[in-house]
């Protein structure tokens, strides 16, 4: 059975982040995946897992729980579909970064996106968005 995307938690209003949270960042490029991490790590996110291949994501979610993801659409050839799927089953929040605006698979459509290339502020407002504050934990 295939998760349903639309049963994911709703996001949630910019608030101070209780810890320790745990993010995965799925991204291919380093670059852009050493900002990710140190905008999430300011954010206050203390146990970032990252991935550059989807054999290794896929690995890291099924071993691993996670507050968060930051998933890259495409991994090389791969589609992040596979991770965000399991990601979903879970019902962990997750948001798509992403320099694409077209051929967005369709159980993504609706996840929350952030177009690259992106500012410190662009993260740590969808990061706002899908975590929970301290009042609600």
């Amino acid at each position: 059975m295939k998760p349903n995307f639309s049963q994911l938690p709703s996001t949630r209003p910019e608030t101070q982040l209780r810890a320790p949270r745990r993010c995965l960042i799925v991204e291919d490029e380093a670059v852009i995946c050493m900002d990710l991490e140190n905008i999430v790590n300011s954010f206050g996110v203390s146990v970032v897992d990252i991935a550059h291949t989807l054999a290794n994501a896929l690995a890291l979610v099924r071993d691993n729980s996670y507050d968060v993801a930051l998933l890259d659409l495409n991994i090389g050839a791969a589609s992040i579909l596979p991770v965000a799927e399991v990601l979903a089953g879970r019902r962990t929040p997750f948001a798509v970064v992403t320099g694409w605006d077209y051929d967005i698979p369709a159980p993504l459509k609706d996840i929350p996106r952030v177009a690259k290339p992106f500012s410190e502020a662009n993260i740590v407002n969808i990061l706002a968005r899908l975590l929970p504050s301290k009042e609600e934990t």
